[in-house]
């Protein structure tokens, strides 16, 4: 279950629109008539979302187009909060970070702690000791070591290419495969993708478009939520993110028209959305 808000949709809306329509600052929408209803029935919204530095309008006085687009953290939130093309492309030195311990003693809430942050940094579990990440270790990790006083120091983090028991340095696939749950990252795409094939919804309507929008996000954030989007090298053969990934931006690309997502009103845009 997951519970979007009409800002969320929105944002969703807006980038269909930054997709088709960049820069679109620079180039007012064409239809300042029914733009002009836009703004002027979600102005609450819109308002708050610019608040908040999720998009930039400019224009709208008398006898002047409007135009919006999204910011770089609007544009974050519309695409689950990190930009899976530019993680994929990232420069990469082939070294993996390594975070060993043994933790046996410590309290039960410090453990759970260091695993949540393991958890919410993608870190892969190699072995039950040994996590793995080919990105430098945060310094959030730092406070978590100070929590622990002496038994931080069982705590090893190391830079190193990870070798087989032959003693042959394994391709970085290889050990992603071995570490990461792929089988499960790769059903939250397909999922996606299965939905995704079938297009916008046709004969669109208020109540169909917006279930279309709604279920769109949350199975995006749902795959993408659990892929540690690994630098491209390091991507197993069978890796169907990439694929998702271009779906996607050729579906929003053609999303203007779900626009009648939403003329519905505030209360009824919260709604719950299964699939």
């Amino acid at each position: 279950m997951s519970k979007l808000t009409r800002t969320d949709l929105l944002s969703m809306l807006l980038y269909g629109i930054d997709r088709a329509m960049r820069p679109a600052i620079d180039q007012p929408f064409k239809d300042d008539i029914y733009w002009r209803g836009y703004r002027s029935q979600h102005r609450g919204q819109l308002k708050s979302m610019e608040n908040a530095g999720l998009i930039e309008t400019r224009g709208g006085g008398s006898g002047e187009a409007w135009a919006v687009r999204l910011t770089g953290a609007g544009h974050l939130r519309a695409i689950g909060g990190r930009d899976a093309q530019e993680r994929w492309n990232r420069a990469w030195d082939g070294q993996w970070n390594l975070l060993m311990f043994d933790l046996h003693l410590a309290p039960g809430r410090l453990r759970q702690k260091l695993f949540r942050w393991l958890r919410s940094n993608h870190f892969g579990c190699l072995q039950q000791s040994v996590w793995i990440t080919p990105d430098l270790v945060g310094g959030e990790l730092d406070g978590i070591l100070r929590d622990l006083g002496e038994l931080a120091d069982s705590v090893l983090t190391l830079r190193s290419e990870i070798a087989s028991a032959h003693g042959k340095h394994n391709r970085p696939s290889q050990i992603a495969a071995q570490t990461w749950d792929f089988t499960r990252i790769n059903q939250g795409y397909q999922d996606y993708l299965d939905f995704a094939g079938d297009g916008p919804p046709p004969q669109i309507t208020p109540a169909r478009a917006r279930t279309w929008v709604t279920t769109e996000q949350r199975l995006w954030l749902a795959a993408v939520s659990k892929d540690p989007l690994l630098p491209a090298v390091a991507l197993p053969a069978d890796y169907l993110g990439q694929s998702a990934w271009r779906q996607r931006e050729r579906l929003l690309e053609n999303a203007t028209p779900l626009h009648l997502a939403l003329e519905e009103s505030p209360t009824e845009a919260q709604g719950q959305i299964s699939r």
